[in-house]
């Protein structure tokens, strides 16, 4: 009802935010052993990628279905900032 209300009374746009599937992990592990799972457990770390994904896209379409006009995803922890090019790539392939 809010969310209603706020788009079409108010004509505010409405703005989410989701979590990249990299700090879904680092929520999850932490962001210490998660950095460490790229070296140790890569394996590992791919399956649980691929977990937090699944969730995240049932999350996101939850949000969408709300009625939701601006949904951004922002990570800095699996940048090529924080980590090497090579594992930022291995992460986000």
């Amino acid at each position: 009802m809010a969310r209603e209300w706020c788009s079409k009374q108010a004509g505010f746009d409405l703005i989410d935010e989701l979590d990249s599937v990299e700090r879904h992990v680092s929520l999850w592990r932490g962001s210490e052993n998660a950095m460490r799972d790229l070296y140790r457990a890569p394996e590992s770390l791919r399956k649980l990628c691929d977990i937090a994904l699944s969730s995240l896209i049932v999350y996101a379409v939850a949000i969408i279905s709300s009625g939701v006009d601006i949904l951004f995803i922002s990570d800095p922890s699996s940048s090529g900032d924080v980590i090497s090019k090579k594992h930022c790539h291995c992460v986000n392939a």
